[in-house]
């Protein structure tokens, strides 16, 4: 074989590998891509983790009410479940004889040790519940101080503050439902705060541990729907596939199964808290929006 054959095929070769290098390099841009959304879907990341402020507060008032009225409504074992959760927590009223309602009072400073569930909680809330609050038709008025708001702080430092009240009614179907329309959320981070109007309802129930008090080791499946509202502009909102928390140390900041659906104006995404379907505890979500899929792992 001559030279000039030889070297006609190594250009051949060389033209061949440079294709091949070409390809590899746009598929890893692709990918990269894929992994690291760019910021068309920075207000569906801005909810999922969002969505959790409400749900945060909501544990804490399920849990409060079984282990009080199971434990039996005394200052000793108010004093208990204090020590669980992180807070003071102060029975304000605790018969249905004087005015059918029962009133304690959670107080968070921030530097106790909570055992419950490890999350950081600030602030003071006011439950008042009316009647057995495990009886159907039952109901929940929670106000937040004005001057002591509910602050939530995430693992990575953001703040997120909770003004205004919430009721809860115990429905039927052993569930329970709350309203959120008085509550509104300031989410603040190194970008700057943002603040929603979260009006909204949002229904747990309980598929394993309902039987037992408090809700730690149970799992519970949250369903909702409704819009928040951030500078005049309506994020409707609905949950598609029930989200599912299960109360076990390190499971609690997110809900490890289930699909939420955020619509903000003309834009529709779908978040999905189970990107693997293997039902395992996780920060990582798959945002899909317009055929395009994201995955993100929340802080």
């Amino acid at each position: 074989m001559g030279s000039s054959t030889r070297n006609k095929y190594s250009s051949r070769s060389l033209g061949y590998l440079a294709l091949i290098f070409g390809l590899l390099c746009l598929g890893a841009s692709c990918e990269r891509i894929y992994d690291e959304p760019t910021d068309n879907v920075d207000v569906a990341v801005d909810f999922a983790v969002a969505l959790h402020t409400p749900i945060s507060l909501i544990e804490i008032i399920e849990h409060s009410s079984s282990k009080l009225l199971s434990a039996g409504l005394f200052q000793l074992n108010a004093d208990s479940l204090g020590k669980e959760i992180g807070a003071q927590v102060k029975l304000l009223d605790s018969s249905f004889i004087d005015d059918d309602s029962i009133v304690f009072e959670i107080i968070f400073g921030g530097n106790q040790t909570n055992t419950f569930d490890r999350k950081k909680r600030i602030g003071r809330i006011e439950v008042i519940f009316h009647v057995d609050y495990t009886e159907a038709g039952s109901s929940h008025l929670v106000r937040i101080d004005d001057k002591q708001p509910y602050i939530l702080t995430l693992n990575n430092g953001d703040l997120h503050t909770l003004t205004g009240n919430l009721t809860m009614e115990r429905l039927l179907t052993d569930g329970y439902e709350y309203n959120l329309t008085n509550l509104n959320l300031e989410t603040k981070n190194t970008k700057g705060s943002k603040n929603y109007n979260c009006n909204s309802i949002i229904t747990t129930n309980h598929i394993l541990g309902a039987q037992t008090p408090g809700i730690l080791g149970d799992l519970v499946s949250f369903t909702g729907k409704g819009n928040w509202s951030l500078e005049k502009v309506i994020w409707d909102w609905e949950i598609l596939l029930p989200l599912q928390i299960r109360y076990e140390f390190g499971c609690t900041d997110y809900a490890h199964k289930g699909i939420a659906r955020l619509i903000k104006t003309s834009d529709r995404y779908n978040i999905d808290f189970d990107p693997f379907q293997t039902g395992a505890c996780s920060r990582v979500v798959k945002i899909i929006k317009g055929g395009n899929e994201f995955e993100v792992t929340l802080p």
